[in-house]
């Protein structure tokens, strides 16, 4: 038996761009202060309640509060579902990421995960858009924990209580570096999505990286194999 642990953004669902555009808006108009100038890779937790917490102290020169995360994130929902509204195309899956999910899915030696940073609104929105309920299999997110670790953990441990015993392999399909990093520091198997085929993934180490899923077979077989 083997976990297969997905991320959302950027590895089932191609909805970066749009999920940064709106975040960046609500912030702004949230905090009347703009934090355009900030590239993710500067800060300690990517996750969205660990941005909002770096970013208010960085640019509002203050401590997150309760009401200010909680406020935030019903209005970043509701630019994300303004959006959806506008061009339900901004809310594509990455090529073939639902039959491929479907697939797994249906094999009954492996179990489905989703890790994702995002708050979980706005990430089971995102989900439902291409057809993914997250609310049937284990999943976690950033209202729950602030660290990518912490979410990846749990998310572990729901498994764990789920099927009452341990996986020969845990393997974690993502799309970012924070996603290459929680998995060096856990210890686990990673699978690169590189939707944009820029290299990054393949850059900082990653071994095994695909565009996409449009070759579900191949990246099966990577997966029954025992090989790092």
């Amino acid at each position: 038996m083997k976990y297969i642990i997905f991320d959302i953004d950027g590895t089932l669902t191609n909805t970066t761009d749009i999920d940064d555009k709106c975040y960046i808006e609500s912030f702004g108009k949230y905090f009347n202060v703009s934090i355009k100038d900030i590239s993710w890779n500067q800060l300690k937790n990517v996750t969205d309640w660990g941005i909002t917490e770096e970013l208010i102290e960085l640019k509002c020169k203050k401590k997150s509060t309760k009401p200010d995360i909680e406020n935030l994130n019903k209005l970043f929902l509701k630019r994300i579902k303004d959006e959806f509204k506008i061009n339900k195309s901004n809310f594509n899956e990455i090529q073939g990421a639902t039959k491929f999910y479907n697939f797994v899915k249906s094999e009954p030696e492996l179990k489905i995960g989703i890790a994702t940073g995002g708050w979980e609104e706005t990430a089971t929105f995102k989900l439902n858009a291409i057809g993914i309920n997250p609310n049937e299999v284990c999943f976690s997110n950033s209202s729950q924990f602030k660290k990518r670790e912490d979410i990846t953990l749990d998310v572990i441990k729901q498994l764990n209580s789920k099927y009452y015993e341990n996986p020969d392999e845990i393997i974690y399909f993502g799309d970012g570096e924070w996603d290459f990093r929680t998995c060096k520091n856990l210890n686990i198997r990673f699978i690169g999505i590189d939707n944009n085929n820029t290299g990054k993934l393949s850059k900082i180490g990653a071994k095994e990286v695909f565009q996409n899923y449009k070759k579900p077979n191949i990246i099966m077989n990577s997966i029954k194999s025992s090989s790092r």
